[in-house]
């Protein structure tokens, strides 16, 4: 998934006005988390949450931007790709 798309996702999910802006929503993950580690290889999640409040009480939106890197013989790592998804869809 896309940014945008994680965003159409947050504005479906909130219904009413829209809470915040694309860059408002993706301004501070809550954590990270490395997935994979190997001696060529980090797999890294960055979990975000945003709070909805209701008459029925907390709802939660829980997405991640998973990254992959190269590690180098150094442990210099390189950006390969990243990719958004949400926890549970």
């Amino acid at each position: 998934m896309t940014k945008s798309e994680i965003y159409e996702k947050y504005r479906k999910w909130r219904k009413e006005s829209c809470g915040c802006y694309l860059d408002e929503l993706f301004h501070q993950p809550i954590a990270s988390y490395d997935m994979f580690e190997d001696d060529k290889k980090l797999v890294n999640r960055l979990y975000y949450i945003v709070p909805k409040y209701t008459t029925a009480g907390l709802d939660c939106f829980i997405f991640y931007e998973e990254n992959i890197f190269e590690k180098k013989k150094n442990d210099d790592l390189i950006w390969i790709a990243s990719s958004f998804d949400l926890q549970n869809d």
